[in-house]
């Protein structure tokens, strides 16, 4: 469906880390395949449990800092 939005490429320009890079970017697919801003949306449209997919996303958003530029 995405298949030609470089989202990883995207979320490693936003941030240092390899590892926050492709939580981000499973989160913005997340967000375009929920099609909301949406915690809950979000965790459930991701790929894997709905439960641990909603804890990784807050526990990203309270972490994570992306590059200023």
């Amino acid at each position: 469906m995405y298949k030609f939005i470089q989202i990883e490429r995207f979320a490693k320009a936003l941030f240092d880390n390899e590892n926050d890079a492709e939580k981000a970017s499973r989160i913005m697919l997340g967000i375009l395949k929920a099609k909301s801003p949406r915690i809950g949306r979000i965790a459930d449209t991701m790929p894997g449990n709905p439960a641990a997919n909603h804890k990784m996303i807050q526990r990203f958003l309270k972490r994570a800092d992306p590059k200023v530029r």
